[in-house]
């Protein structure tokens, strides 16, 4: 179990990939070399040497990401975060990447993609890209050709915290020397648009406490009022946080009753309302910074953890009681579209993220044919974060186990490459 950033109803989540404490990246670099020896390639070994060690164990420039702070939020696991600060010498030599090229003069990628081919090639080739650049890839193909493939816009935009948002805006841009937010902009229209830029900014709310405000002041103590942010909340002592917590109550209940003075209370919906509330004021409140993990014990970043999903549920509690029915409902009544599947999954994953993904999952391999894209990037994008959550979610849901909905759906090394990445080859 990792305690994570990322939110959801669980405070604890758990990867299916972690970093290997017994690394060695010229024993890996060898073994992919004898892998891809001679005539053909030993597809096994080639999976075996990838999953065997995390992102950052693969890449070239894992070394400018180890002493960028938020580059260390992609990787998501406090697991990773304590080795890093803790054992810092496990990463105190090459990559897999650098060592390959140091040992047998020749770019890994390079030989791996005149090696594999189709659906395996795109899965190795996803675990070899760094994620905020592959994010950026998936985002340009989702708006590239004839349509806009909005459900991948939804799923990127909709789950990525600040740190990974500015990240994959820089990395878009030195890929396809454009801005992400403009592009965006370019392919996409409405209130769909609107709630895309509001996420795009990578400027939302991180904070535990909300805009004062938005509230009475005369109501809220002073020292409420003195918070501003995060380093602060964790000075005070449990029985002040509770006390916050009461008026916290209170300024969710104002934003339950935005929501359905915006939509059902009157005639037509102000959309712009909804999307100010989910989108941008406190819709990262729910993921923890690295900062929280390397400055605070872990007994208060799992306290912070536990209030502020707790807070949002708040709002979700009042607005039920307001109206008379969950937030999904008046939703589905109010929006239509892509607007309203997108803040269906900011809803949803603050629910319950492993569920939501797992939906994802499902959606990704039923019916005829599989979406092979996305299958690759849910896989791989969740492996080091809440994949085993989310295993786990779709049993629970579906009543079979992931690793067989991938071999009923899926071939060859292909399918034996993603369900190594589900179980995981060490723990």
């Amino acid at each position: 179990m990792s305690a994570n950033y990322s939110f959801g109803v669980s405070v604890m989540t758990t990867p299916s990939i972690r970093p290997n404490p017994n690394f060695n990246a010229q024993n890996t670099a060898e073994l992919l070399r004898k892998a891809m020896k001679g005539f053909g390639c030993d597809k096994a070994k080639i999976i075996q040497a990838i999953v065997n060690c995390c992102n950052a164990q693969r890449q070239e420039k894992f070394r400018e990401l180890l002493f960028c702070g938020s580059a260390l939020i992609i990787f998501g696991s406090h697991d990773f975060l304590a080795i890093i600060y803790l054992q810092p010498k496990i990463f105190a030599q090459f990559s897999v990447s650098r060592s390959f090229k140091q040992m047998y003069g020749k770019d890994l990628i390079k030989e791996l993609k005149s090696e594999l081919s189709g659906d395996f090639e795109d899965l190795i080739m996803a675990l070899m890209d760094h994620p905020a650049y592959y994010d950026a890839s998936q985002l340009r193909r989702a708006m590239e050709g004839l349509g806009t493939k909005e459900h991948i816009l939804i799923e990127i935009m909709t789950t990525r915290s600040n740190a990974q948002i500015l990240q994959i805006r820089s990395a878009y841009a030195q890929l396809y020397a454009s801005d992400l937010e403009r592009d965006l902009i370019g392919e996409t229209s409405g209130y769909f648009k609107r709630m895309l830029v509001a996420l795009c900014t990578g400027a939302r709310d991180e904070s535990m406490l909300t805009d004062p405000l938005r509230a009475n002041q005369a109501e809220l103590p002073k020292q409420c009022l003195a918070y501003k942010n995060i380093h602060t909340i964790f000075r005070l002592k449990i029985e002040n946080i509770k006390r916050i917590l009461f008026f916290y109550k209170l300024f969710f209940l104002q934003d339950a009753n935005k929501l359905y003075r915006a939509g059902e209370r009157r005639l037509g919906t102000d959309e712009s309302a909804f999307i100010a509330i989910l989108s941008a004021q406190n819709y990262n409140q729910l993921r923890l910074k690295v900062d929280l993990v390397c400055h605070c014990s872990v007994v208060l970043s799992l306290i912070y953890c536990h209030l502020v999903v707790h807070l949002w549920l708040i709002i979700f509690n009042e607005y039920q009681k307001v109206s008379g029915h969950p937030i999904d409902q008046a939703i589905i009544a109010e929006f239509s579209g892509d607007i309203r599947d997108g803040l269906l999954a900011i809803i949803k994953s603050i629910r319950n993220r492993p569920a939501y993904f797992a939906e994802l999952l499902y959606n990704s391999m039923k019916g005829f044919g599989t979406r092979d894209n996305d299958l690759i990037r849910l896989v791989v994008t969740r492996s080091e974060i809440d994949l085993g959550d989310i295993r786990s979610a779709y049993q629970q849901t579906y009543g079979t186990t992931l690793e067989h909905a991938i071999a009923s759906d899926c071939s060859g090394a292909y399918k034996d490459g993603l369900i190594a990445i589900v179980k995981g080859f060490y723990h």
